[in-house]
Order: structure tokens, then sequence, then C-alpha cells
């Protein structure tokens, strides 16, 4: 199959995916009590400005007209009026992706790379005790939740050593200053993307060590740094980077966590902000904004591990 094909079918694929998060992010705020109406509830508040506030919201309608209004407007762009916020969706979701895409991107890259690296070092030379003790560390950290790691990245970093800020983003600061404030929250999502990342590499570069091309390598006396770094690593980059897509989900989804605990102004705390506030519109914009990350970042592995391996463009 052709890498045309190939996007082409997992963008069908995606768009599916998309349907399926914002009928279910729906179907789940429907079914919890409260509504975002409920913040006028107050007595004090004409009986007909009330009603009128749940008109706006749509609450005034039953679920099956909501949820087609909803995904309607969605189609055509409109991702609706966040009562929450008093602005629509689109822009708060606008504000919020640049920060969210910083973040994200800084620890995945940062962590793919370390990943790569490491797991290199790790696979040429394995069951020494410097490669045993590593995959512990890197299992522990793997296993760690993530906002447990980040609190504990906070704790230390801001707290006891104070070389960091505690959290926020200041949008007007400084570069240096800006980028002091993303270290934290970078270096949290970097280790859990490089545990992981790491142990599959390591396994990679092992089994392409012991392949007959890599002895031959060795018995024409190629230096051991170029084996390592220019054949072996290569060699075992395809599959580690289809699995840096698959964890594109994983980074996205631990990144809610994080900036929730680094107070940093990104489509995370926009999620949990609008799930507490049972503002529909806006948790479908926003889980709709890290689905499609996520799914463009499959899509993205696929191609790059389809060029760097064309025999899998035929799976």
């Amino acid at each position: 199959m052709s890498l045309v094909r190939l996007i082409a079918g997992r963008a069908v694929g995606g768009g599916g995916v998309l349907l399926v998060v914002a009928v279910a992010t729906f179907g789940l705020l429907a079914a919890q009590p409260g509504t975002v109406a409920d913040r006028y509830d107050d007595p004090r508040i004409p009986a007909a400005t009330r009603a009128a506030l749940r008109a706006q919201a749509g609450l005034d309608r039953p679920w099956p007209a909501r949820l087609r209004h909803h995904l309607a407007a969605a189609a055509r762009g409109d991702l609706g009026w966040s009562v929450a916020r008093a602005q629509p969706v689109g822009e708060a979701l606008r504000r919020a992706a640049g920060p969210s895409l910083l973040l994200g991107a800084s620890g995945l890259l940062l962590g793919v790379l370390g990943g790569l690296l490491l797991g290199t070092w790790q696979g040429v030379a394995p069951g020494r005790p410097a490669d045993r003790w590593t995959s512990r560390a890197a299992t522990v950290v793997a296993a760690t939740p993530d906002f447990w790691l980040a609190m504990l990245l906070l704790t230390v970093g801001a707290k006891w050593l104070r070389l960091f800020p505690a959290g926020g983003w200041p949008r007007d600061a400084a570069l240096p200053t800006a980028l002091h404030h993303l270290v934290l929250p970078v270096i949290t999502l970097a280790l859990l993307v490089a545990a992981r990342v790491s142990r599959y590499h390591r396994t990679a570069v092992a089994g392409a060590r012991a392949e007959g091309w890599a002895r031959a390598a060795r018995a024409r006396g190629l230096t051991p740094s170029r084996i390592r770094w220019h054949h072996l690593a290569r060699a075992a980059a395809a599959p580690t980077i289809a699995l840096a897509g698959l964890l594109a989900p994983m980074v996205i989804a631990g990144a809610v966590f994080v900036e929730v605990v680094f107070a940093w102004p990104g489509i995370g705390r926009l999620l949990l902000d609008a799930v507490q506030a049972r503002d529909v519109p806006l948790a479908i914009g926003a889980t709709l904004a890290t689905a499609l990350a996520a799914v463009v970042g499959s899509v993205v592995a696929d191609v790059a591990h389809g060029w760097l391996d064309p025999r899998t463009r035929d799976a």
C-alpha cells in the first residue's frame, strides 16, 4: 500500500474515532447529576432569566436533540458557546492550544530522544549490572502514576531545592522566564516517555545485535561506535518510532494531570474545568482537540514507520 493510501485509511479511521469520542463525552456528561445551568439556580435571579439562560445552553431540549445539534455544529466547525467561560469554545481552545502543544511536543520529543539514546546504550551490551539497574529504574518510572511523578518533581524542584517555579505560565514574560516555568512539566512527561521508549528500544537493539549482518560488521573491523550508532540504532529505530506514535495518547492523557499539578493553562486544564462545570460544548471541544492530537500523532508515526521500513506498508 502506498503512503497516500495509508494516510487516507488512517484519516478515515481517525474521523470515526472523533465521532465516538464526541458521543461518549456527551453521554457521560448527560448521565451525571447537575448541569451547567445550576449556577443560575438562585432565587434572586428572575425565573424568566433562568429559563432564557437554560435555553441558551440548549437544556430546554431533550438530550437526543442536543446531541444532534452538537454533532452537526461540530461538523461545520462550530463548537458552540461555553457558558462557564462566557466565550466561544473555539476561542477558549485556541488560547489553550499553544501551551498544550508546547508542553506535549517538548515532552514527547525529549522523551523519545532520551529513550533512544538510553536504549541503544543498554542494547549494545545487555546483561551488564548497569543495564539491569537502568532497566529496573525505567520500569519503576513507567509504572509511576503521572500525577504522582508530577507532584514529586514539584516538591523536589520547587519546594525543597527552589530551583524552578511552582506552576503557571506567564504568557507575556520574556522567553527565559517562560522556559523556566516549562522545565518541570516537560521533565515529567519526558521521563514517562523515555522510560517506555528505552525499554522497547533496548530489546530492539539487542535483537538487531544478534543478527548475522551485525556479526559481519564486527568481523569487517568496523568500530564499536559506528556499529552502535550507525547500524544498530538505525535498524531498531523504525519500530521505536511507531511506538512513539502510540505514546502520543499517553502523553496527552498524562498532560491533563501534569497541567493540573503545575497550573499549566492548557487544554487538559480546560477539560477538567469543563467537566467540573458540566459545560458540555466546552468538554466536547476539549476532548475532540485531545483526540485529534492523538490521531494525528498516530498517523504521523505510521507514515514515518512506512517510510523507514517499506515492508510495513502492506501490513
